[in-house]
């Protein structure tokens, strides 16, 4: 995740964990086999890289699943205060041949059918607490869950926002240290033509080539940091 070449504004943490509490949202309506979004081909900013590393963080998505697990927990302990109905149905029919001293039409068999239903209904007036109980537990498992989930957005958001704006940082100190080394360059080329022209001692050119390698230096410096805060920031 590379962050955007313009500087952005130093905001409250608030500001910036806000959007990322507010992730559970969306991950709440993605089902366990979706798959990670793609990249935007675009820089990202701290929002986008703090929304890609929750919505890649396996811990996130555990807790976001337990969290879901609680709510159901609430509500079949809920279930427990409605009434239970039972349905209940019944159909026969019985087939009598007729005897032999019967009277009756040929193959007109006697035949009778019956059905019943039945509708019960329960309902638990007093159960010393019991159903208040496991709501409460239900509830607090759920607090529980909730608590982990946005305490690890937090983290992440607080890792991913450290890391963002030390990458932002570095590619600040890559500009100016290669503008440097362009001046110091500069101030070379001009020392040894002056020097070539009898105009400035040999020390001039020296000193200049000293400030040179050092700016060098500091752009490779500056390119490493750059990786390894990028590197981070992935």
């Amino acid at each position: 995740m590379t962050p955007s070449a313009n500087p952005l504004p130093r905001v409250r943490r608030a500001a910036v964990l806000l959007p990322a509490l507010m992730l559970g949202l969306g991950l709440a309506a993605a089902s366990p086999g979706d798959t990670p979004p793609p990249l935007p081909g675009h820089p990202l900013s701290l929002q986008e890289c703090v929304r890609l590393a929750v919505a890649q963080n396996p811990n996130a998505a555990a807790l976001l699943h337990s969290g879901r697990a609680a709510m159901a927990r609430i509500g079949s302990a809920r279930s427990a205060y409605w009434p239970t109905l039972q349905l209940s149905g019944s159909l026969s029919r019985s087939y009598t041949e007729p005897s032999s001293n019967t009277y009756r039409l040929p193959g007109a068999p006697s035949t009778s059918t019956s059905d019943s239903a039945s509708l019960s209904s329960q309902y638990t007036l007093w159960d010393s607490g019991q159903r208040k109980a496991s709501v409460a537990a239900a509830q607090a498992g759920y607090a529980t869950s909730d608590y982990q989930f946005k305490a690890t957005v937090q983290d992440l958001a607080l890792s991913v926002e450290s890391a963002y704006y030390a990458l932002e940082g570095a590619q600040w100190n890559l500009q100016v240290a290669e503008e440097t080394a362009k001046q110091t360059q500069f101030h070379l080329d001009m020392a040894q033509a002056q020097f070539d022209h009898g105009l400035v001692p040999r020390s001039d050119v020296l000193q200049a080539a000293t400030a040179n390698a050092n700016a060098l230096l500091g752009v490779i410096q500056a390119k490493s940091a750059v990786t390894s805060d990028r590197a981070a920031l992935a």
